[in-house]
């Protein structure tokens, strides 16, 4: 039933089809701080969400207008939701809540796959990995044997072109298997405590929950600049080892995931012993999320 509204109102409905966007858009912009929204009781008694008509126009103006040197850019996704008032879930669950399972079993429901599958390197992959990284100069970073082992393995793949789901999340699972092989991660272990490791951690150390909670936190991030380009390279109907590829290559730019360097000179104890070259064998900061007040992932991680 729709509230009584004032004419200068909107409700959510009615702002997401003058948009031209679902609902979830809309809690998105709300807690981005382009819409307002405030509360109204319509005649069944229940609290509804409505929005100043003024700002729904503008918003809608702003999407159509072209603007020289701008590039305006929606995303919509079923997997991410950041409502306004701070939550962020993934698949409709709580992804605080999800940070302290194990990072397995969340990209699983991130996928929507069942929670099997083998997130080990299998021997061939571990040897494809290893020849790739002996091949690096002496001055590669922990970054370039990451993605010289999901080059490597690309070139392994015979199927490498097929971009059925199966595949996709194949793919996934072995780019992380290989990368981890590559920093030196032992064999077996869950991937949280492969990736400790292989970060110079020491076993059973309380980091390799925060780890786990880090991955599990990050594992998607519409507004990132590398989950951008990787959308992008994914929409052009590259193979998925290309797209994670692209991720990678925009994550290393120094206003993107190499800024860690710049982070970890602030705090070095959040920085491994055994740190090699220029490049942090962890990251100890994490990227803000885009509401006012920041977000769960900074809370959580910070």
């Amino acid at each position: 039933m729709e509230p009584r509204v004032a004419r200068s109102e909107v409700t959510a409905d009615q702002a997401a089809d003058l948009l031209g966007v679902r609902l979830q858009t809309i809690y998105a912009y709300v807690s981005r701080g382009l819409l307002t929204r405030h509360r109204r009781t319509n005649e069944a008694g229940h609290r509804v969400s409505v929005f100043p008509l003024e700002e729904v126009l503008r918003l809608a103006g702003e999407r159509t207008r072209v603007r020289t040197g701008s590039l305006e850019v929606l995303v919509e996704t079923d997997v991410t939701l950041l409502d306004p008032k701070g939550t962020l879930s993934f698949r409709g669950h709580d992804a605080v809540a999800l940070s302290t399972r194990p990072f397995e079993e969340v990209a699983a429901l991130v996928w929507a796959v069942p929670p099997v599958g083998d997130w080990e390197a299998a021997q061939d992959d571990r040897a494809v990995v290893r020849a790739a990284s002996s091949a690096l100069a002496p001055g590669a970073t922990d970054a370039d044997r990451i993605r010289a082992a999901v080059l490597a393995l690309a070139s392994a793949d015979a199927a490498r072109d097929d971009l059925k789901p199966d595949h996709v999340v194949a793919v996934g699972r072995r780019a992380i298997a290989g990368g981890i092989v590559a920093l030196g991660g032992p064999e077996t272990g869950s991937v949280a405590e492969r990736l400790w490791s292989a970060l110079g951690g020491a076993p059973a150390h309380e980091g390799m929950a925060a780890l786990n909670a880090a991955l599990v936190l990050l594992i998607d991030h519409e507004l990132a600049a590398s989950t951008m380009a990787a959308r992008i390279a994914a929409g052009t109907g590259a193979d998925p080892w290309l797209v994670l590829l692209t991720g990678l290559a925009a994550l290393g730019g120094g206003r993107h995931g190499r800024s860690s360097v710049a982070a970890a000179g602030l705090d070095s104890g959040t920085r491994s012993t055994s740190m090699r070259t220029r490049e942090p064998r962890c990251c100890s900061i994490t990227s803000r999320d885009w509401t006012p007040t920041g977000g769960p992932r900074w809370r959580s991680c910070s």
